[in-house]
């Protein structure tokens, strides 16, 4: 069927309608359209309210990250096979807020009074109010276990702690290798 068929037929249907009604109903429909729109989620909401992928995790998933690339990592080393990591960590992940500082100094003749006040900068995003992060504080790694085959061997347990020691920044004496039971 073609436009000029389409637009033939649409004008026969409605000059059967009373134009007063036609625009009444097309009212009506217009406000339930609206209606129906607010009460439907909206997916921008749903993806703003789901935590950032690198900046918003807490500190086990943390601690899981990093134990998944060190193991990663390390048995990609020449003479290492299959590789277990486990990571001790000093405290939990820190968030410091930015913050308005108002300062006010009143000035008399014989004193000076100085009064300041913090406020936590709040940001809006869809109607979702967050306080904004200046900057987030992963917890220190204290310590670092690894399991491995081939970890019995003296020169491969040396690149071992070499490579966990200058990736996590501790000293090797907080790292221990092990070979890992076959």
């Amino acid at each position: 069927m073609n436009t000029n068929a389409l637009k033939e037929r649409l004008r026969v249907y409605l000059a059967g309608f009373d134009r007063k009604k036609l625009i009444v109903f097309l009212g009506i429909a217009g406000m339930l359209l609206i209606l129906f729109s607010e009460l439907m989620p909206d997916k921008k909401q749903e993806k703003s309210n789901e935590p950032a992928a690198s900046d918003d995790i807490s500190s086990d998933m943390y601690k899981q990250q990093l134990e998944k690339e060190l193991c990663d990592i390390l048995s990609k080393i020449d003479g290492v096979g299959e590789t277990k990591v486990m990571l001790t960590l000093d405290g939990t992940t820190e968030y410091i807020y930015a913050q308005n500082l108002d300062t006010t100094i009143d000035t008399d003749e014989n004193s000076k009074r100085e009064s300041s006040r913090n406020e936590i900068v709040i940001t809006e995003s869809g109607g979702d109010k967050k306080a904004l992060v200046k900057k987030i504080i992963r917890p220190q790694v204290t310590g670092v276990l690894i399991a491995c085959t081939g970890g019995d061997d003296i020169h491969n347990r040396e690149k071992i702690i070499g490579a966990a020691s200058a990736v996590l920044g501790i000293p090797a004496s907080r790292v221990y290798v092990a070979g890992l039971k076959e």
